[in-house]
């Protein structure tokens, strides 16, 4: 008979970098990770698993890089909060193109973090050199909000807390940070997570809310153009203004983009087109 070994660690000493990318992702309170698996982040594969506990984020394995781009960006139209996803060097970038795109033209936030193997000396056998080059961002940058491809651990971390500030950002998009697999593997017992400082939004002022309140409430035929709206929150909100005033609504929910219901009462040209007051939700370029 086989003896059975008694339980070994399937971790070496120190602290891998991508470990310290897991706490960096987990500040970000992102719930899954839709990826198909590659070579290029298999430090931070495992880390995610392990390290990470597979929890926040949740590792969802997909069979192909769009799927995984495909199901993030249909979670944010969902539930108006991003994922990660992540691609393999080039081919898995160039898998995921049309997918980026998509939620480049839908102005949805992605968070990608591309894998790369440019040192030859540690490459893995049978990692294949054509699946590294030196800017495979190059692939999505006429497409894509933000890009980096850090050289340090320090860099990287700084990087990963950027690219989701930049995709959260409005106007909203896709930004990519791509990491070579070194710096996923080197031990970093030094390394120190950088403290998350969320974006702030410019807000309006309240003069200027007093005012709109008090057209909106003076007019005898108020009218809200609602324009592309960027969370379930959001439309819930122009549902219960435009109820209050009784004003009739626009929506681009025809085309595509996050916007007022189609089939609320107020959504439509109202009985009157001779609006004595009309505010617009959405600016040109931002979203509402």
């Amino acid at each position: 008979e086989t003896a059975v070994p008694g339980e070994v660690s399937n971790r070496i000493g120190g602290k891998p970098g991508s470990d310290f990318m897991v706490d960096v992702i987990k500040s970000l309170d992102i719930k899954y990770a839709p990826t198909n698996c590659a070579s290029s982040f298999r430090a931070l594969h495992e880390s995610l698993i392990n390290y990470g506990e597979n929890k926040a984020p949740e590792y969802l394995s997909c069979m192909h890089e769009e799927s995984g781009v495909g199901m993030a960006h249909g979670y944010f139209k969902a539930s108006g909060k991003p994922l990660l996803t992540m691609v393999h060097g080039t081919v898995g970038l160039q898998h995921a193109t049309m997918g980026i795109y998509n939620a480049f033209c839908d102005r949805v936030p992605l968070f990608i973090i591309g894998g790369n193997d440019l040192d030859a000396a540690h490459r893995p056998p049978g990692v294949p050199t054509f699946h590294s080059a030196q800017d495979i961002n190059a692939l999505v940058r006429d497409f894509t909000k933000w890009d980096a491809q850090p050289k340090t651990l320090d860099e990287t971390l700084v990087a990963i807390q950027r690219a989701y500030n930049e995709a959260i950002t409005p106007p909203l998009g896709p930004t990519l940070v791509v990491i070579d697999s070194e710096i996923q593997k080197d031990n970093a017992p030094n390394a120190k997570v950088p403290a998350y400082k969320p974006p702030t939004f410019p807000t309006i002022d309240a003069t200027t809310t007093r005012a709109i309140a008090k057209g909106l409430l003076d007019a005898r035929n108020p009218r809200i153009n609602v324009g592309r709206l960027r969370t379930p929150d959001g439309v819930k909100k122009s549902v219960e203004l435009a109820e209050l005033v009784a004003a009739s609504t626009s929506t681009t929910a025809t085309g595509g983009p996050m916007s007022f219901p189609q089939r609320h009462p107020l959504c439509g040209p109202g009985a009157d087109t001779n609006y004595d007051y009309v505010l617009g939700l959405e600016v040109a370029g931002t979203n509402a």
